[in-house]
């Protein structure tokens, strides 16, 4: 099977065709619904360095506008600010602010809401279409692709990717595109049909995700333990000193970065407070005294709200219909069958079979 069917081309094309018309309403207005605000500090940071210059700043996320009036203001989003009363939101490595400068800047555009929901709508274009390589990667040749098409449509019509991905422009959204890149060339060097190109579009990938998110730090940690597990194969040595490389780089990067505006405590002191709040560790946590106990870990209220919001309103319709298509595939064909079938590529067996039709032995 090719590695893109060109009747796929047309599919594709119409399904983010009809998620855009789905969007259309909330393009290009005021910020003010779900997590906008999220949006907002980016496009703060992003008009702050159109006038004041990235390069003066040192391309560190600044809260703080080049008026003198403005020096010294702080809000519960900029917990860092240097001696010259500059304030800065330190959240997240600085990468998701510095992506659309980059394209903006020489392109003569200013950075406002509708420039910024189109490049977002690009990386969940991007995002999905990276999702349906990597289940044609693990389908059989012969298969038509249709699973991969199903993924893709998941991907992009999931209620919250349709809207993170589109309204919601921040560093975990813009993460989402470089982890499944990253994991898209991981899997494809795995199953030896990469390249040289493949090795450096997967540090990349992994270099750019961990400029962006802290949690790329789990995906490289991830894939090293599979590498180690597999450390015989030259393919996995060459994976673990790119993932060596491309995690430290840019975490050292960062840290250097936000070190420079006060130094390193007064950056990792708000720091550790932040993660201990997310984390759900400390219910004593500065920022989660506004609501005492809501994000502990050990509270129940916490745990419902988590499964509530995340599981049932998220997943749990899709985990529904494929036990359902799992459940029809095994009347149909048996276990025996499915576990027989597609023997050399685990990883895709499960969904091959579930959506596909009968293997080819």
């Amino acid at each position: 099977m090719a590695l893109m069917k060109r009747k796929h081309i047309l599919i594709i094309a119409l399904l983010f065709l009809t998620s855009l018309l789905v969007r259309l309403p909330n393009l290009d207005r005021p910020l003010y619904k779900h997590h906008e605000w999220l949006t907002a500090t980016v496009l703060r940071t992003l008009q702050i360095w159109e006038e004041g210059g990235a390069l003066e700043h040192k391309f560190l996320p600044v809260m703080t506008y080049p008026n003198g009036a403005d020096r010294n203001i702080g809000d519960f989003a900029a917990t860092s600010r240097d001696a010259g009363g500059n304030c800065y939101y330190l959240s997240y490595p600085p990468f998701a602010r510095i992506f659309p400068y980059l394209i903006f800047k020489p392109l003569g555009i200013h950075p406002d809401v509708l420039p910024l929901q189109i490049l977002n709508l690009i990386c969940h274009f991007m995002s999905a279409f990276f999702v349906y390589f990597i289940l044609i990667l693990m389908l059989d040749k012969e298969s038509s692709g249709l699973p991969a098409l199903f993924g893709f449509a998941v991907y992009l019509f999931s209620p919250e990717t349709m809207w993170f991905q589109s309204n919601v422009y921040m560093s975990e959204i813009l993460a989402q595109l470089f982890f499944i890149m990253g994991a898209y060339f991981f899997l494809k060097l795995d199953a030896g049909r990469g390249g040289k190109a493949d090795y450096f579009l997967f540090g990349l990938a992994n270099f750019l995700l961990n400029y962006t998110e802290w949690l790329g730090v789990f995906f490289a940690l991830s894939a090293s333990l599979y590498a180690l597990k597999n450390f015989r194969r030259k393919e996995m040595r060459i994976i673990l000193a790119i993932i060596a490389a491309t995690t430290l780089i840019p975490l050292a990067l960062t840290l250097w970065q936000y070190a420079s505006i006060s130094g390193l405590d007064a950056f990792l002191g708000p720091a550790l407070e932040k993660f201990k709040f997310r984390s759900g560790f400390a219910s004593d946590s500065f920022i989660s005294r506004t609501e005492p106990g809501a994000w502990d870990i050990r509270s129940l209220e916490a745990w419902g709200t988590l499964l509530s919001y995340y599981f049932f309103y998220g997943y749990f319709p899709f985990l529904f219909l494929f036990m359902i298509l799992f459940l029809l595939v095994v009347k149909e064909k048996g276990l025996h069958s499915i576990s027989k079938c597609n023997r050399s590529n685990f990883k895709g067996r499960f969904i091959a079979q579930t959506f596909s039709g009968p293997c080819v032995d």
